[in-house]
């Protein structure tokens, strides 16, 4: 692969064609990791790119993020731990950067290492079995690694390797509500608990106006710093009863979209539950997707309901909505 020069990867970021914009700067580094440029002199120094899977409970960390203040963050305990295994700095890459609090049971992430690494090679080739067992020895119990394999060969005309962010085709993600009269302690870390009835049709007939594609910068905290047109190819709507002593019931929201902007999805829920409740009339929800900004009329669910389920990418469509595969971008 022939090293991917930094005007290019800029003339991408300012392109109109893509819809993530900065979020590709979280690329840079294992980009620049490919450039040939950058193999320290009279080594032999090749890097593999890798992907897996990860899921996590985000209830006690700061998002997905690095941070410079904390090193509670998923990408900062994953790196720790590739950094030590692999003996030398490892940038671990994710497909979505989920909020403080939230989930995930399905997220995606790539990694480059090198192709000669001690201990974890076995003809020429990863052992990814054992150096994701050995990853998990070191991760928190609230954080797992698993189908570690190398990351599938892709061309594009900016000669870009396979990558977490910008092969995603889309994302599923659920949300989970509680309803009951009293708050359920086992419950109160994965559900959002709502103690007072609202009409779930109401609530699905809400939801279901978020599918398609619209500028959701209403949806969005903080002016968006990208495009914020996405799109919300299905939305599903799935209600399950409590055996729980003292009743209640679930409610299931699952979401497949092309990306979100920063808090979009618990905005789009925190809303529409406003709505079925009876807070806010119907049309907001139309008024806000055709004003594209943000008012005092939005509301934002708590961030402990919501979870990334699943990223579906060019080699894996199963169960991918065929809206969804027609309308992908090619970058």
């Amino acid at each position: 692969m022939g090293p991917v020069k930094l005007e290019s990867f800029v003339h991408l970021l300012n392109g109109e064609q893509t819809r993530r914009g900065m979020d590709y700067l979280s690329c840079a580094w294992t980009l620049c990791l490919h450039n040939q440029e950058t193999k320290p002199r009279g080594e032999s120094f090749e890097l593999v790119r890798h992907r897996a899977r990860v899921r996590y409970d985000g209830t006690r960390y700061k998002g997905w993020q690095l941070q410079d203040k904390t090193r509670l963050t998923i990408q900062g305990q994953l790196e720790s731990a590739m950094g030590t295994r692999a003996r030398q700095l490892v940038r671990v890459v994710g497909a979505s950067r989920t909020d403080t609090g939230v989930h995930a049971r399905g997220q995606v992430i790539h990694f480059d290492l090198p192709r000669n690494l001690p201990d974890f090679q076995e003809d020429g080739v990863l052992n990814s079995a054992k150096f994701g067992h050995a990853i998990n020895r070191m991760l928190p119990d609230d954080i797992r690694i698993s189908a570690i394999e190398k990351a599938p060969n892709q061309g594009s005309r900016l000669n870009y390797p396979w990558c977490a962010i910008h092969s995603a085709m889309a994302k599923r993600y659920s949300y989970r509500i509680y309803i009951s009269k009293e708050l359920d302690p086992l419950r109160r870390l994965y559900c959002y608990w709502v103690g007072r009835p609202f009409e779930r049709e109401v609530l699905f007939e809400t939801l279901c106006k978020f599918q398609g594609t619209f500028n959701f910068g209403s949806f969005a905290c903080g002016p968006p710093r990208v495009d914020p047109v996405r799109t919300i190819f299905d939305v599903d709507f799935i209600e399950e009863d409590d055996e729980a002593p003292g009743g209640g019931s679930f409610v299931r929201v699952d979401f497949v979209i092309s990306g979100a902007l920063y808090r979009m999805m618990r905005n789009i829920v925190g809303t529409s539950l406003e709505v079925a409740m009876g807070r806010l009339h119907p049309s907001v929800i139309s008024e806000l997707l055709e004003s594209g900004k943000r008012d005092g009329r939005t509301r934002t669910a708590p961030a402990h309901g919501l979870c990334l389920e699943q990223v579906w990418y060019p080699d894996n469509t199963v169960g991918l909505p065929e809206n969804a595969i027609c309308g992908r971008h090619e970058f």
